[in-house]
């Protein structure tokens, strides 16, 4: 579902001219949180203490990082950001 909703997402974008910046911009941080979403669902269920790679296109808040390190629901935490920057 995660994967369709992505695509959806980009699909859908403008293709205004006008709002390029803006449309990469979100499409960057879109990115970059399904990445983190992905990293993180795979995370919590494997056995031993593996860290998945994320795939960076925007570097987020220090503090956003760190609220999140803190958490014990990654997944509902970057859920919201999705929503939030939707």
């Amino acid at each position: 579902e995660w994967f369709n909703a992505y695509s959806s997402l980009t699909a859908f974008c403008t293709t205004d001219q006008s709002r390029w910046k803006e449309v990469r911009s979100f499409q960057k941080i879109l990115a970059t949180l399904m990445s983190m979403l992905f990293c993180s669902a795979l995370e919590s269920v494997v056995q031993d203490d593996i860290k998945f790679d994320v795939y960076t296109q925007v570097e987020l808040e220090e503090e956003s990082l760190k609220f999140l390190g803190e958490c014990t629901e990654k997944c509902e935490v970057i859920v919201h950001w999705i929503q939030r920057l939707i």
